[in-house]
Order: C-alpha cells, then sequence, then structure tokens
C-alpha cells in the first residue's frame, strides 16, 4: 500500500483503488453509514449473527465490512487474431473483506484484515491463441468463462500502537509491495498504472509469419517487490510524513521500504516510495531487487507519476532487468457527477526476456460518479517488442493492442 498507517474505520485507498466504509458494530446495536443493497447483503452474509437483532452484543469490538465489483469489456488485438471477453478488470478486482478492529487501551489496538477476491475471466489471464471462449469444454462447460480465481489477498492480525508502530503477522502486502506504484493521478483502475501485465492479460507477441510467439509476461515486469505473501511485517510510526517498513515471508526472502506523503511548496502533493528486497538466499533466479516511484498533484488538477525498478539475477553472465514507468494526468470536475481524470503513460522493460526491450504506451479516462462509489472507465495500450521472432531476415513481431472499457462499484 502507498499509505501502511492509516485508520481503520475510515475508507483507504489502494493503489489499485480499494476501500472500505464504516459498517460497524457498537454494543448491542449495528449501526451502518451509507449502507447500499449490496453491502447489506454481504454483512449479512459475513456478520458473525443477524445483523437485525438486538441481542447482537459485541462491547468494544467493531468489524468494517466492504467490497467491490468491477467488470469490462476486452477488446485484445495481437495482430493475427482478435477477441472481445468480458472480463473483471485485474487492476482492481471484484473483493469482499471484514475488518475487525478491537482497542485494548488509548495506545494500542488489535486489528485484523480478511480480504477475498473473487474474479470470472480476470483480465490478466485472457488468451487470444487458444479454443474459442463459446466452446464449453473451455471453462469447466461454462460458456465464456476461461477462468475462474476465488483466492485470499489478506488473511492477517495486526497489534498498533501508536507509539511503537504496527506489527502484522499473516497473509499480506510485504514491506515493499506497491513501493513502484505510487499514483495520486487517479487513473489506476483504468489500466494506466505502473503494472502493465493486469490489463494484457496472458497474451503472446506473434511473429509476423506466426513464428517465435512469446508470452508478455516474459518480457516485461515493473519489479514491486516481494507482492503479497505469509509474512511478519513491521511498520514504524509516521514521523514527519516518513514512514519506515520491513518484513520477512515464509521463504526467508526479506525487504526494507521508506515511504513519505505530504505537501510540499508550489501547492503540490507528493507521494514517494522507495525499497529493496533480497531473495533469501534460496536459489531462486533473482537475486535481489531494487526499485521505487513517485508521484505529484498539483493544484491544478495535474499530476505526473514515475517509476524504475532494478531486477538482479544469480547468474553472473546475465544482465541486470531494468523497468522505468512515467504517466501524465489531469483531473477536473466538469459536472456535478463527479470527477474526471485522463491521462497518458508510457513504460519500457529491458533484459527480462533475453536482451530484448518491451515498450507500451497508452490513453486513459475515468469518470467518477461520487455519489454512487461508482468510477466509469476506458483505456487503449499498445504494446511492442524488438527483435527477430526466428521467422527470417527482416521479421518483427506484431504489436499488441488492448481495450478496456468498464465499471468498478465500491460498497
Amino acid at each position: 500500500m502507498n499509505q501502511l498507517a492509516f485508520p481503520l474505520l475510515h475508507r483507504h485507498n489502494t493503489p489499485d483503488g480499494g476501500g472500505w466504509r464504516r459498517y460497524f458494530f457498537r454494543g448491542a446495536r449495528f449501526q451502518p453509514s451509507r449502507v447500499p443493497a449490496a453491502g447489506l447483503a454481504l454483512m449479512l452474509l459475513l456478520a458473525p449473527s443477524p445483523v437485525h437483532g438486538a441481542d447482537v452484543s459485541l462491547g468494544r469490538l467493531r468489524v468494517d465490512f466492504s467490497g467491490q465489483i468491477s467488470r469490462a469489456l476486452m477488446l485484445a488485438d495481437d495482430g493475427i487474431d482478435r477477441r472481445i471477453a468480458h472480463v473483471d478488470n485485474d487492476g482492481s478486482s471484484t473483493r469482499a473483506r471484514a475488518v475487525p478492529t478491537l482497542r485494548v487501551n488509548g495506545d494500542v489496538t488489535l486489528t485484523g484484515r480478511v480480504e477475498y477476491e473473487f474474479q470470472e475471466n480476470p483480465s490478466d489471464g485472457i488468451v487470444i491463441d487458444s479454443a474459442s471462449v463459446n466452446d464449453p469444454a473451455v471453462g469447466n462447460g461454462r460458456h465464456n468463462v476461461i477462468d475462474t480465481k476465488f483466492r485470499d489477498r489478506h488473511v492477517e492480525i495486526a497489534i498498533d500502537s501508536k507509539t511503537w508502530g504496527r506489527l502484522t503477522i499473516g497473509r499480506g502486502d510485504t514491506a515493499s509491495d506497491y513501493a513502484t506504484e505510487t499514483d495520486l493521478s487517479g487513473l489506476s483502475v483504468s489500466g494506466l498504472q505502473s503494472r502493465p501485465n493486469r490489463m494484457i492479460g496472458a497474451l503472446r507477441f506473434r511473429g509476423r509469419d506466426g513464428a517465435g510467439d512469446v508470452a508478455y509476461g516474459r518480457t516485461i515486469d515493473n519489479v514491486d517487490g516481494l507482492g503479497r505473501e505469509n509474512r511478519v511485517r513491521y511498520d514504524t510510526p509516521r514521523f514527519l510524513g516518513l514512514q519506515l517498513s520491513t518484513s520477512r515471508d515464509f521463504n526467508d526472502r526479506r525487504d526494507v521500504a521508506l515511504r513519505w506523503g505530504g505537501p510540499v511548496p508550489g501547492d503540490i502533493k507528493m507521494a514517494a516510495a522507495f525499497f529493496a528486497s533480497d531473495n533469501g538466499g534460496l536459489g531462486d533466479a533473482i537475486k535481489d531487487q531494487l526499485g521505487g516511484s513517485v508521484s505529484f498533484l498539483h493544484r491544478s488538477g495535474w499530476s505526473l507519476t514515475g517509476a524504475a525498478a532494478r531486477r538482479v539475477f544469480e547468474a553472473e553472465h546475465r544482465a541486470d532487468a531494468l523497468y522505468g514507468y512515467a504517466k501524465l494526468g489531469y483531473q477536473v470536475d466538469l459536472t456535478a457527477l463527479g470527477r474526471t481524470y485522463v491521462g497518458a503513460d508510457a513504460g519500457r522493460g529491458e533484459a527480462f526476456f533475453g536482451d530484448r526491450t518491451s515498450d507500451f504506451a497508452g490513453l486513459g479516462v475515468v469518470q467518477a460518479l461520487a455519489r454512487h462509489d461508482l468510477d466509469l472507465h476506458a483505456a487503449w495500450r499498445r504494446h511492442w517488442l524488438d527483435g527477430d521472432p526466428g521467422g527470417g531476415p527482416g521479421e518483427r513481431f506484431h504489436a499488441i493492442d488492448i481495450v478496456l472499457v468498464g465499471a468498478r462499484w465500491r460498497f
């Protein structure tokens, strides 16, 4: 997350747009804060006892329920084949969460988080050159379903102290997770974010004669730390906007991250993150990683976001892989419906797949409907891979074009 010390009783935005509302129990009465029908249905499923009963008594315990539904139409064109698919937007996926909070005393709070993700046709798993999505043999006999994912994102317990910081154990974000995805542009849900794999799916670069196909995911990565794992993590209290975090996962991998956020001179908001990670000597192909990101938002609505990272491999003869990303955005209140976000981005990965270079560039727009917690979005991206696919002299890989149009409703 961009912000690691946060009040659990308020909505909290992560780089992929997630957040929660204040749905909580007090004594024997349940008091919702803006509960739409879907949110109420979720509470009925997850609540430990009927929410309409007057006998619910949880004392000092407060439980926050929230989630989101994120669906889109995806047009993918790899230069030879084309497909339109109904997808779950992996840039900000469909999910539900419960966050219990118990205040121990004036300094210490015990918190937890259980969050599960449900994706039917995740956008990062779509393919073109395979059996038709309309074939009942694909997706366990279900038409237009090529993959369904139900998995845990967070199952964790934390002790949070205003004086000493926060200690967390369980499955969740490592210290370095999201460190290359700091973003104030408001465009991440559209697909315009520093991790390009979420939008393009499992597509392949294809040679002009159908030779030498290369999976896109092998050619580029935003090197976003150690990801989400079972780990022990510690976050210091914030001091002058700074926070230091470190974690160690069950594979003995270690990382450290430094984050800062706040205003800077010139009517500008700034957020930044920097990390370093080590694979723990397990003989993995990756030895260590280093990277960071920074985002600026001016009062006029203009934003500038950038990220850079390096991956060092165990093999001494292999060159370090490099990643760079930049995005220019603008946000404005054109109507009373909500804020409008527009922008353009570009990125490059070098030496992730041999000595080849993988590039992408895109345009995106998001229209927020603030009263309904609904975001409408659309984006286009083109992806290139240099090098000879093996089809003969002068052969080149086809570019891949992706169009993603969808909506995300948070409750």
